[in-house]
């Protein structure tokens, strides 16, 4: 998020070359969106989230198969409520921000479900430098005119990922048999984006 900052889940740059016919360009508003992560911590499921990323997501509404979302997450930014904790995570143990500072998403793939204004997003997401598959399951929320002008569009989306395939490998003692995090990690985004014209 701090290279977008640089590069979400998300850079500008990389979409503008698609040259559809239709296309219209958002920039994520990140006053407006959030991006939170969820994950098994003992008998308990922990919540933190990122405070810095940008991105945009771009195509033509009128055939949502073209539509391209490219995201930067500042890791950094990491925000648990503790910054003992946070700095933890900063560390090698976790990202290793000292040098892997941010996280990116660039789709490759959209579809569409029997869901009214759902489908899916599937890309290429990079934390620590590794690169994976993930396939987001999405909601679109609405669009129209925002307050201050300019048109805005709403998106919910989630996926859950094995943190051990980036790399972020740390576990704790185990308590009763029990690691003290779980792998799965659960991504959720929610997204409002202004319309770049």
């Amino acid at each position: 998020m701090k290279k977008i900052i640089a590069a979400f889940l998300l850079s500008g740059s990389l979409l503008g070359t698609t040259g559809l016919a239709g296309d219209r360009y958002f920039q994520i508003d990140p006053v407006h969106s959030s991006v939170q992560f969820r994950l098994r911590h003992l008998y308990s499921t922990f919540v933190g989230r990122f405070n810095k990323f940008d991105g945009t997501i771009s195509g033509d509404p009128a055939n949502p198969l073209t539509m391209k979302v490219s995201a930067t997450v500042d890791v950094t930014s990491i925000d648990t409520a503790n910054g003992v904790r946070e700095k933890h995570l900063r560390s090698p143990d976790f990202f290793d921000t000292d040098h892997h500072p941010v996280a990116t998403f660039e789709s490759n793939k959209t579809t569409l479900s029997d869901k009214k204004n759902a489908g899916t997003v599937t890309g290429k997401l990079t934390i620590r430098g590794i690169s994976k598959e993930v396939t987001f399951q999405g909601e679109f929320l609405g669009s129209g005119a925002g307050m201050q002008g300019g048109d805005r569009a709403g998106f919910h989306a989630t996926t859950t990922i094995n943190r051990f395939d980036f790399g972020v490998a740390y576990n704790g003692a185990l308590t009763n048999g029990l690691p003290m995090l779980g792998s799965d990690v659960e991504l959720i985004l929610d997204i409002e984006a202004v319309e770049v014209k």
